[in-house]
């Protein structure tokens, strides 16, 4: 956060670059990109209420923060009962299922697992990924630049590729 609010230390907002978005119910999800790091923050809309808190939004919190080097092409929020996760895709990196914290005070933590089951099954540069769910089963949807389209089940087991 002090990279982003410091403009004395690298330009803070001017250099600062809108990335990415994802909202999950009255929480949204949005990547920012400094010069010299990728920050997740969570926004909380005026009236809602923190998770597992009384407090009452509006309000900002960093959830990570992760070096240019791993560029984040895309992100989404699983929605839901059971289903509280972020996916995050880097760029040639996979895609990587963090569990959503469920306090304040609780930082980002990845589920490996998701990453292990659906590392190869994309060969290509995801550019956006989205949760939902068909036939009541919910799932990860990915793009690709060569226009693929993958679907990964919850916990990364690969449902079917469209080419």
């Amino acid at each position: 956060m002090d990279e982003l609010l410091d403009s004395t230390q690298n330009q803070g907002l001017k250099d600062a670059e809108f990335r990415h978005g994802a909202r999950q119910d009255s929480i949204f999800l949005v990547c920012i990109k400094t010069p010299g790091h990728q920050h997740l923050y969570q926004f909380l809309g005026p009236g809602s209420h923190a998770p597992n808190t009384a407090r009452i939004g509006p309000w900002i919190r960093e959830l990570a923060s992760f070096s240019v080097t791993r560029e984040i092409s895309a992100i989404d929020a699983g929605r839901g009962p059971g289903n509280t996760a972020i996916y995050i895709a880097f760029k040639n990196g996979g895609i990587r299922k963090f569990g959503f914290p469920r306090k304040l005070d609780q930082d980002l933590r990845e589920e490996t697992s998701f990453f292990e089951r659906s590392r190869g099954i994309v060969d290509s540069e995801i550019r956006s990924i989205i949760f939902g769910s068909a036939v009541s089963m919910p799932a990860v949807y990915a793009t690709t630049g060569d226009d693929g389209i993958f679907r990964f089940a919850v916990d990364g087991t690969a449902d079917y590729g469209v080419e």
